[in-house]
């Protein structure tokens, strides 16, 4: 079976021109999904978006290839590096492997030689990645999951995850960007019989359509180009678990059919292979979406719809339960002092104005607002002028429509984030795809 090879890719970092065009050539014949440039400054740009290896110059203008290494392994990228240098310098290749290097090559590069250790930084760069998952997938194990709430609305949606836990049967979960959908999803794992398995997660909106495919269900060694070894997908590392679908609304339509036949019989192919693998894994589903309208628009399959839709689960938004907030400014206060190894309280009047603050980020954008106090704040209690909407009363007022108040704020995380879309997008919890899809209506309506 053949799919798009944009699956594996690598990055090209090196400043001559004819070398650079060379390796991306070579590359992209072999069915790998290259990006190249000839300067550290772009390439750390680029690092959103998850190259499995790299092949990077040491000797460059500004940032060397040595730097720009340990800029990624700060990072804790999963990307192997891969250092050329055009002198075979002992000294060089030392100081690339001690600060992380897969390997490195001389000038001129013996061209079979670069694909070989191209395709094993790949297979190690996946590796890693699947190890990654698994030792994540350990640690939702051991921590318990706090659930905070007081208002009504939570009371009984909490009422109903508990019903639904003890059963096998699949769950939709709805709700804005940021509600806590993938929280309630994991509290409905930790409270069902398949506790003891794996808890996995998968964003379909941060995926490319041709990732998706192979990331639930793997692929066979040679099913395609570049292909070199077998690799499991999520549904298989799943069984006997939870896997959590996030964004189900973005998965490509091969997917969803491939999905739906995995509910009904429990079994399912890798890309590339004939062998019928078995996975009992529970599925819960998130979208930010309206699913009924996307299946009366064409954009998803009813039968997957019908099959999903045995539980559907409402997460109202933060504006809507008020009653929470005291309680979750308090968990997160505790929770973030932990992480960053400080202790600060909070003044009842900066408490106060978040009560008053409209959330169109939800708890996400909550969490993210504490934690920025908490390190930008010079006393031990947080005042009104360390929070973002506590300067010149920027309050979000009660009668500005939901439209209105969604514009503002995408438009104030991308002053803050300088026109960056993909850091913009991270920040608010969508995909990039969504995120043009609300600037142009924004645009649209002037």
């Amino acid at each position: 079976m053949t799919i798009d090879q944009r699956e594996k890719r690598v990055l090209i970092l090196e400043d001559e021109t004819p070398l650079r065009e060379l390796y991306k050539r070579r590359l992209k014949r072999l069915g790998y999904f290259v990006d190249a440039t000839s300067n550290a400054d772009d390439a750390i740009k680029l690092l959103g978006n998850n190259y499995h290896a790299a092949l990077v110059d040491v000797r460059m203008p500004g940032m060397t290839g040595i730097a720009f290494l340990q800029k990624v392994k700060e990072q804790d990228s999963c990307m192997e590096i891969i250092i050329i240098t055009a002198y075979g310098s002992i000294e060089s290749a030392v100081k690339a492997m001690k600060a992380g290097a897969y390997d490195y090559l001389t000038k001129p590069c013996h061209l079979p030689e670069l694909e070989m250790l191209v395709a094993k930084a790949c297979e190690k760069s996946e590796l890693r990645t699947e190890n990654t998952i698994l030792k994540e997938t350990l640690h939702n194990k051991e921590t318990r999951i706090k659930m905070v709430y007081r208002s009504p609305k939570m009371v009984k949606i909490i009422n109903d995850v508990k019903k639904v836990a003890i059963t096998d049967s699949p769950v939709i979960i709805e709700g804005e960007s940021g509600t806590g959908k993938e929280i309630v999803a994991g509290y409905i794992h930790s409270l069902s019989n398949r506790n003891s398995g794996s808890f996995i997660a998968i964003n379909c909106a941060n995926l490319h359509d041709n990732l998706v495919e192979n990331e639930l269900f793997g692929h066979e060694r040679g099913s395609y180009t570049g292909a070199d070894q077998k690799r499991r997908g999520l549904m298989e590392l799943a069984d006997k678990g939870t896997l959590f679908i996030d964004e189900i609304g973005e998965m490509p339509p091969l997917a969803q059919a491939k999905l739906l036949r995995v509910m009904e019989t429990k079994t399912f192919r890798r890309i590339g292979g004939s062998r019928e693998i078995h996975s009992d894994a529970r599925i819960i589903a998130a979208t930010n979406r309206n699913l009924s309208e996307e299946v009366k628009k064409g954009n998803f399959r009813a039968d997957l719809f019908y099959r999903l839709n045995v539980v559907r689960l409402q997460i109202p938004p933060l504006r809507d339960r008020p009653e929470d907030i005291p309680e979750l400014v308090d968990h997160f206060l505790e929770l973030k002092c932990k992480t960053l190894n400080t202790f600060k309280t909070i003044k009842p009047e900066a408490k106060q104005l978040f009560l008053e603050y409209r959330w169109p980020g939800n708890v996400r954008e909550l969490a993210n607002i504490v934690e920025r106090a908490i390190i930008l704040s010079s006393g031990t209690a947080i005042s009104i002028e360390d929070l973002p909407f506590g300067n010149n009363n920027q309050v979000q007022p009660d009668l500005v429509s939901l439209v209105e108040m969604e514009r503002n704020y995408i438009e104030q995380v991308l002053q803050r984030t300088n026109g960056n879309k993909t850091k913009a997008a991270k920040i608010l919890g969508v995909s990039v795809r969504n995120l043009y899809r609300k600037i142009n209506q924004m645009q649209n309506m002037g």
